[in-house]
């Protein structure tokens, strides 16, 4: 799915629509992973530390489902991380919104209240958008690392062989699988 879009990113007409796009399909994946991780049940404390992409990607994520305040400003702007216009577009912005933004208001609902009223009725509004390049591969490095955990651990592998249809998957990996 990523690849089929990066195919056509040149082609986008906005950054807006580009990027919802890409962290839409992205977010895809992180469910899938996440649920493999849940069938395997592994420690949030190890899956928090090792795969970070994934937060990132859920938060932008929420932002684009749940939008909340968000809808409550006028003509924002958006852009993304290391454009060369974000030096003019930040210092015109009465309210930036970036990966630091979105980790303090959309990775719950505690904080709605200030939400609303950082954002209600708010003009000059700029939406920094993260370095595609590098949470496309930082996902990239997260699947890998994903099916290493499963491939290289017998106690997992077992989980996942024996709630799906990946019966002699891992042989091509040359792993031997116990039986």
């Amino acid at each position: 799915m990523i690849h089929n879009f990066l195919r056509t990113y040149e082609l986008q007409e906005t950054i807006q629509y580009a990027y919802s796009t890409l962290i839409i399909l992205a977010y895809l994946l992180v469910e899938r992973i996440d649920t493999f991780f849940d069938v395997i049940e592994l420690n949030k404390t190890y899956k928090d530390q090792h795969f970070k992409i994934l937060l990132e990607i859920r938060r932008w994520a929420n932002f684009l489902k749940h939008p909340k305040a968000f809808l409550l400003t006028h003509h924002p702007v958006f852009t993304f991380y290391n454009s060369p216009k974000n030096g003019g577009l930040r210092d015109n912005a009465s309210v930036v919104i970036d990966r630091a933004f979105i980790d303090e208001y959309y990775a719950n609902d505690k904080k709605n209240k200030e939400l609303y009223e950082k954002l209600e009725n708010k003009e000059s509004v700029l939406v920094v958008f993260p370095d595609a390049i590098r949470l496309v591969r930082d996902l990239c490095e997260a699947m890998h690392k994903c099916v290493a955990v499963i491939r290289d651990n017998p106690v997992y592998r077992s989980a996942v062989e024996s709630r799906t249809t990946f019966y002699d998957y891992w042989l091509d990996a040359q792993v031997p699988v116990e039986q």
